[in-house]
């Protein structure tokens, strides 16, 4: 049994502790709320490309036509941009991407692998991998959200894959599905697939990080398509903008990874710090049950051992 003074050291520390993880606790919270705003006004973009899809394809042109031009694989590099933190104390964050991407390397194995981290992390754990060819940590976008910062970038794999240097552009990144919810996801970008994600994806996330009841599922909701007022004209032409919409769908698409991936951090972070909180609030009680029987313990036996010594006085 641990002594009266051991207990007590422990309890302060317990209490420092807490201290510390409900501090953080709350400042994971301020950025979640502020990333939540993020992702909020990003979907009237998402919308608007949507609605610009739905034009498109309610137009004559066939749409088969205008998929994306780069169509040639010269070789068999495979470009990856893996989303994880800089930082840990999130839970599980950081390890369930890093276990989706050795799974989805292990069917790339055959090929040329070059990866880009947002995120030291993922970057740390990867950089001496066999598997990858050429690994590269990006800048600070953790820290900084910045589409502007991110825009090199993505033209950048817009231009390898139109050259013919990249065969695939794929996306490795946790998705926000509520608080207490981040999935791994595997997105492939290019070859481009003209099928735009419903902006109710986004709005379902964040009215599920409103709610108190985390558990529930995201409603299902169905796209709203824009109502044809006539005939459309497309200037210069359909293929034309087709081909201007793939690349903003590209760069915007990787934009919301990384919102995407940023908010899962700090929703992640927030929980695994309450959780963290409230096993510090049941060790410091657990603890002070136990300090009050040791002191009760020690109260008994010295009331015994003066009862005993007053007895033994007197029949002495």
């Amino acid at each position: 049994m641990a002594t009266l003074k051991e207990l007590n050291t422990k309890i302060t520390s317990l209490k420092q502790t807490k201290k510390i993880t409900s501090a953080m606790k709350l400042i994971a919270t301020t950025r979640f709320n502020k990333m939540l705003t993020v992702m909020q006004k990003s979907r009237a973009y998402v919308a608007a490309l949507n609605d610009l899809y739905s034009y498109i394809k309610a137009s004559d042109e066939p749409l088969t036509s205008v998929q994306h031009a780069a169509t040639k694989e010269k070789t068999q590099a495979v470009q990856f941009v893996v989303f994880t933190s800089d930082r840990g104390l999130c839970g599980s964050f950081n390890s369930a991407v890093i276990k989706t991407f050795e799974e989805t390397l292990l069917s790339y194995k055959e090929q040329e692998c070059h990866v880009d981290f947002i995120g030291n992390r993922g970057y740390e754990y990867f950089k001496n991998s066999p598997h990858i060819s050429k690994a590269r940590l990006l800048g600070d976008f953790t820290k900084k959200v910045s589409f502007v910062e991110l825009l090199p970038y993505a033209n950048e794999y817009l231009r390898q894959f139109n050259e013919g240097s990249r065969t695939r552009l794929i996306g490795v990144y946790n998705e926000f599905v509520s608080t207490i919810s981040q999935k791994p996801r595997v997105h492939c970008l290019l070859p481009f697939e003209v099928e735009p994600q419903s902006p109710n994806t986004h709005n379902n996330a964040l009215n599920d990080a409103h709610h108190k009841n985390d558990d529930t599922k995201p409603t299902d909701h169905k796209q709203t398509k824009p109502k044809m007022i006539g005939p459309m004209i497309f200037e210069p032409d359909v293929k034309t903008l087709v081909t201007h919409y793939v690349q903003e769908m590209i760069r915007f698409n990787l934009y919301q990874f990384l919102i995407q991936s940023v908010t899962g951090e700090h929703a992640a972070r927030m929980t695994a710090m309450d959780n963290a909180t409230r096993n510090c609030d049941d060790l410091i009680d657990s603890l002070t049950l136990e300090r009050n029987r040791v002191r009760q313990a020690a109260i008994t036996t010295e009331l015994t051992e003066i009862i005993s010594g007053a007895e033994a006085a007197a029949t002495a």
